[in-house]
């Protein structure tokens, strides 16, 4: 009734609450398009669901570029163009700066395109997720659910390469040092079980999502204020601000993407040398 009132005397009232949640923060919450079942469970394809394949179909346009060039580039050919040089030069330094200089080189040429499939393709759906795609958009990452699952994907090379490296047992047995008295070699297995087993992925998962979604909580709270008050005032106020973190969002993008990988390069080479 007062909103009623409002309108008009000419007033600006501010929307309800649970529009401007919707309207603000609905980026980052998951959307149902459609379900289905299949293997007796029932699947949903989200607005995250879409962005995760976009970001997917650009990591696979980026490699199919360069293996569509394989030939040339094998016979001494130079890539041309700022993006093919700009990919050349990424792509080589997370190979060899990051991957080789982690694993060595004969150990991560098996692991490298893991790696590098992973860092581009969490940088292009964080860069997919500050982009306001209409209906279909989304931040996936600041979704715990997706970088939980994309944690797990680490810690399922980690177990596996590990069981292939020490055996089945040896992996276990590998997490606690030799020549400890067995109480306290007891509680040290049981302190670094947890920690391959939850602590480990458990930071992949939390520093992707709390970072990504701090971020978009940031940026969406300023635009907020201007929705809550209709202020033209407070409009030329947040939009320096909310530019700054926007660029910085940027940044984070391409950072998280960095720390996701080295962290998850750094746990795997552990698993495969416990000894290291």
């Amino acid at each position: 009734m007062n909103q009623v009132y409002a309108e008009e005397a000419g007033a600006y009232a501010p929307p309800p609450p649970n529009e401007v949640f919707n309207g603000l923060f609905g980026h980052l919450t998951p959307h149902t398009f459609f379900s289905f079942d299949l293997f007796g469970l029932t699947w949903n394809f989200t607005n995250h669901t879409a962005t995760l394949l976009m970001g997917g179909f650009l990591v696979w346009l980026l490699f199919w570029g360069a293996h569509g060039r394989r030939r040339e580039l094998r016979a001494g050919a130079v890539p041309k163009g700022r993006w093919p040089n700009f990919a050349e030069a990424l792509v080589l330094f997370i190979r060899d700066e990051m991957v080789y200089d982690a694993m060595g080189r004969e150990v991560g040429r098996k692991f490298a395109p893991l790696f590098l499939t992973q860092f581009f393709f969490i940088w292009f759906v964080n860069v997919l997720g500050n982009v306001p795609i209409p209906k279909i958009g989304g931040a996936p990452t600041a979704n715990i659910a997706v970088t939980g699952a994309l944690a797990i994907t680490t810690l399922t090379v980690m177990i596996g390469f590990g069981i292939k490296a020490s055996g089945p047992i040896g992996v276990w047995k590998s997490l606690v040092p030799h020549g400890l008295p067995p109480v306290i070699r007891e509680i040290l297995f049981i302190v670094e079980l947890a920690g391959f087993l939850i602590i480990k992925p458990g930071a992949l998962t939390i520093r992707l999502f709390a970072n990504i979604f701090g971020g978009h909580l940031v940026l969406l709270s300023l635009f907020g204020i201007v929705y809550v008050f209709g202020s033209w005032a407070i409009f030329g106020a947040v939009l320096p601000m909310a530019l700054f973190v926007a660029i910085l969002e940027q940044l984070v993008a391409v950072l998280q993407a960095f720390i996701f990988t080295i962290l998850s390069i750094m746990f795997v080479q552990m698993s495969i040398h416990p000894e290291h």
